[in-house]
């Protein structure tokens, strides 16, 4: 089986790079079988952190045999699937309607949309084409192997946060905890409440079933990953180490399985529900309330 043909559009982000490396090596043989990255269109957005990365990112990925190309229709040309790696989450509406014509399957890396509305009508794009979006922290050995014990009935992630000026809220860097509270406990969130004391920030999800999940956004110092997966007789702890199987490894995998099968790791539906999720614990540490769901 021939490997399957990547094109990149945005080169804004490490991922990028990370992904090129990854698929392409040096010597055009990485670490991942079955699939390429061939070509790449840089689309900056106006964040600034995107104007000041992309000529670097962009000569990076050169670096490992990718195609840089001056238009999308050049680097769609020719490939299997197409990775939105843009950084600005706003930028993904509008990049997957211009994908559409070719109908073919699309990843959109996290934040999959800012806002529920258009979190909605990607959802409904994707009728049109397969899509899938998710954080590579969803994919993190140390959690997959803390899971699958039996029924969760709770769990509790901790992370870093941080947060853009031009795009404020948890969907830059607090989606990665969401990822993981969300894979752990599924879909159904009743309520949600966002407290800061000043430098961490405390988040709390209730689900319809009354199990409950709860995040610690470390604002400064550790900046692991981690958690603690509850089950009825026990609870199981993780961290999320270096020297497990990194997680942009098992993402690129996850990625080249949906390509092939055309199923979504998450479902879309769930994606969207860890948007509005998001948009929730916004709403409520500005306002100082529980949020409904």
């Amino acid at each position: 089986m021939r490997d399957l043909q990547f094109g990149m559009l945005g080169v804004d982000t490490s991922h990028g790079p990370a992904f090129a490396s990854l698929l392409n090596g040096s010597n055009g043989r990485g670490e991942i079988q079955g699939a390429k990255m061939v070509t790449a269109f840089p689309e900056p957005s106006a964040l600034s952190i995107s104007m000041e990365r992309v000529g670097q990112f962009t000569e990076e990925v050169r670096s490992y045999g990718v195609k840089v190309t001056k238009t999308i229709e050049e680097m769609v040309e020719g490939v299997d699937a197409v990775l939105i790696l843009s950084a600005d989450g706003a930028c993904h509406l509008d990049q997957l309607k211009r994908l559409v014509p070719w109908g073919k399957p699309v990843f959109i890396d996290k934040p999959f949309a800012l806002t529920g509305v258009d979190a909605e009508e990607m959802k409904e794009l994707a009728r049109s084409l397969p899509v899938m979006s998710s954080s590579a922290l969803r994919f993190a050995e140390g959690l997959t192997v803390a899971l699958g014990k039996g029924a969760v009935c709770g769990a509790s992630v901790f992370g870093p946060v941080d947060f853009l000026k031009e795009r404020p809220g948890f969907s830059w860097y607090g989606i990665h905890m969401v990822e993981m509270l969300f894979r752990a406990l599924g879909t159904g969130v009743r309520s949600v409440r966002a407290e800061c004391d000043g430098k961490d920030y405390m988040l709390k999800g209730i689900w319809k079933d009354g199990r409950i999940g709860k995040m610690r956004g470390i604002g400064e110092g550790d900046a692991s990953f981690g958690g603690t997966i509850h089950y009825k007789d026990h609870s199981e702890r993780f961290v999320i180490r270096s020297h497990h199987t990194p997680f942009y490894t098992s993402l690129l995998e996850a990625i080249i399985r949906f390509v092939h099968e055309g199923r979504a790791e998450p479902p879309l539906d769930e994606t969207v529900a860890i948007i509005r999720f998001l948009e929730a614990l916004d709403v409520s540490l500005k306002e100082d309330r529980v949020v409904m769901l």
